[in-house]
């Protein structure tokens, strides 16, 4: 039960992030839903600061966070997908999914090119830098949420 499940309690009290590594998605679901749980009533990591906009992503580099914005562009490489944050490239953040994660989401009803151009959307991982600009690498649909 999920009262056993230390995995889920540590998501719900806020004091984990959820990763998912395909294909490890057995439990996936359960476990969004405990960090959306958390996320919700702002627990422990969750709290004032958890979610920042994508305009303050650089400051945060090297830093688990949500990144908060709107997609106004995508765009599709040899090896990756890339969604934009802005269209300024020298200072936009960039969300980049690889093509062999593509199947989680398509899996799930998703076509990151499609469904989440001109939308508000909040996704979390590490901020990592890559040729001078903020980006998040995403492995699993669990880490992106359109904001309703």
């Amino acid at each position: 039960t999920e009262k056993k499940f230390v995995n889920a309690y540590l998501l719900r009290s806020g004091l984990a992030y959820l990763f998912i590594m395909p294909p490890n998605l057995k439990y996936a679901d359960l476990l969004a839903q405990a960090q959306a749980q958390a996320e919700k009533n702002k627990q422990g990591l969750w709290k004032k600061e958890a979610v920042i906009s994508w305009r303050d992503a650089f400051g945060h580099i090297g830093e688990v966070k949500t990144v908060k914005g709107v997609i106004t562009s995508t765009g599709i490489g040899r090896k990756v997908i890339f969604l934009d944050f802005n269209n300024r490239k020298s200072k936009d953040f960039t969300v980049v999914i690889f093509k062999r994660y593509l199947n989680y989401f398509y899996q799930k009803g998703i076509n990151p090119l499609k469904d989440y151009i001109y939308k508000e959307i909040m996704v979390t991982g590490k901020i990592t830098k890559y040729r001078g600009r903020p980006e998040i690498i995403v492995r699993s649909p669990y880490q992106l949420a359109i904001v309703e």
